[in-house]
């Protein structure tokens, strides 16, 4: 119980990391190279579905929020089929979010592989400078949300009453929080980057 109250609190502050990297993504491109008119194609192209990939991460991590509350809520009340019922429902939203990474980090990566066609070395810099600290990002996305299934994998094994040992539950706890820790640090960082262009 008292692990899924605090996988509720990890998992809202989630909602807001990814809140963030969506936003950041959005407003790093518009707001540093404009509407993309002199832009090289592929990379105003890449851009324009990186942003829209990083709002179904945004989407699908709101949803999630909704489902631990309720794991939380049917564990409490000592409803486990219900609540495994949900855990289903979060790995599978899990694996569609870790997908959404994947395509996010391409979308970043073809974004790199078009620096080049561009004509101003600065403007070329900048974006560099600023996708290396998203590709980094999703980077621990991604093992957060490893992490995370670690985490579903042992509230099933507990719903299902294979293991009533919460001790895997409670280690994975500090672990989530180091990846959350590592996120922030790297979103702050991208952040001081993008205010100096």
């Amino acid at each position: 119980m008292n692990a899924l109250i605090s996988l509720y609190t990890q998992r809202r502050y989630s909602f807001f990391i990814f809140l963030g990297v969506g936003a950041l993504f959005f407003l790093f491109f518009i707001r540093a190279f404009g509407t993309g008119d002199s832009l090289p194609p592929l990379f105003t192209e890449a851009r324009r579905e990186g942003v829209a990939v990083a709002q179904e991460i945004v989407a699908i991590s709101n949803e999630s929020v909704a489902g631990f509350q309720n794991i939380s809520k049917f564990d409490e009340l000592g409803q486990y089929v219900q609540a495994l019922d949900l855990v289903y429902v979060e790995m599978n939203r899990s694996r569609d979010m870790r997908a959404r990474a994947i395509l996010l980090y391409e979308k970043l990566q073809t974004m790199t592989n078009s620096l080049e066609e561009f004509s101003s070395s600065r403007d070329r810099g900048q974006a560099l400078h600023a996708i290396s600290y998203q590709v980094a990002l999703v980077t621990h996305l991604t093992g957060y949300n490893d992490l995370l299934n670690q985490l579903l994998e042992a509230l099933r094994s507990k719903f299902l009453g294979y293991s009533t040992d919460d001790g895997a539950i409670q280690d994975l706890i500090p672990r989530i929080n180091e990846e959350i820790r590592k996120i922030n640090a790297l979103n702050d960082q991208f952040t001081e980057a993008i205010g100096k262009i």
